[in-house]
């Protein structure tokens, strides 16, 4: 009588089995060699994730830079609450994202360009209304509604270097607005790190896009210099 052919799991269940039981030591160093591969891994992940969020940065940077042209020079809402016609980004349940100013300017729009790949949507502690889940944030100081002179793009000092939009992090996005004079109190507004092991700390980087619509990776502590967020410091 001829034995039915094994099938294919069966060998690779058959091999696993001989690998940890025979050949103990040989499933060991398999065992040590997935703990140094697995790391690697998830590192390259985050790497790749980040460059994918800087591309989305890049997008929304490049089209603040569109809306301004097209509005005088004036920039568009920060998209707080109430919502306003302005807003950059129309964030809430009763509003379309493709209606947002931001997005003609935008090839192809997908509201998957408002989210980092590595942001935890279930991570969202402070809530003011309905829950923001976005990942990037709009700088305040540039908002057509700051309670300031208007930022005209024109006039901002030294562009190359100023921030517009911020990757924020999960602990403090609660709508489309970045406000970099919070710093130290209880509702502040942090860059988030989550491309750098979520560190929290001043030195750890998080991706921001800038006036000129250059997006890069900067440290917490230069997000909370005026020299990178307010258009009127030199």
């Amino acid at each position: 009588m001829t034995n039915p052919p094994i099938k294919r799991s069966d060998r690779f269940h058959l091999s696993a089995n001989l690998i940890r039981s025979a050949e103990s030591p040989l499933w060991l160093h398999f065992q040590r060699g997935m703990k140094i591969l697995l790391p690697s891994l998830k590192k390259a992940r985050e790497s790749a994730n980040r460059i994918a969020c800087l591309s989305n940065l890049r997008q929304l940077g490049m089209a603040m830079l569109l809306y301004t042209q097209d509005n005088k020079g004036k920039y568009p809402s920060h998209a707080d609450q109430p919502a306003q016609y302005e807003d950059w980004i129309y964030w809430q349940k009763s509003r379309r994202q493709q209606d947002s100013r931001v997005a003609k300017y935008i090839g192809n729009f997908n509201p998957s360009v408002f989210r980092c790949p590595s942001d935890d949507f279930t991570l969202r502690p402070r809530n003011l209304s309905e829950p923001y889940f976005y990942s990037y944030t709009m700088n305040y100081l540039f908002s057509c509604r700051a309670p300031q002179p208007i930022a005209i793009y024109s006039r901002v000092h030294n562009a190359v270097n100023k921030i517009v939009l911020v990757d924020e992090d999960e602990r403090s996005l609660d709508d489309g607005n970045w406000h970099p004079l919070l710093v130290g109190s209880s509702v502040e507004n942090f860059l988030g790190t989550r491309h750098d092991g979520r560190k929290q700390t001043l030195k750890a980087r998080g991706n921001v896009a800038f006036a000129d619509g250059h997006a890069d990776w900067i440290t917490r502590k230069e997000s909370q210099n005026s020299r990178f967020y307010d258009p009127d410091v030199r």
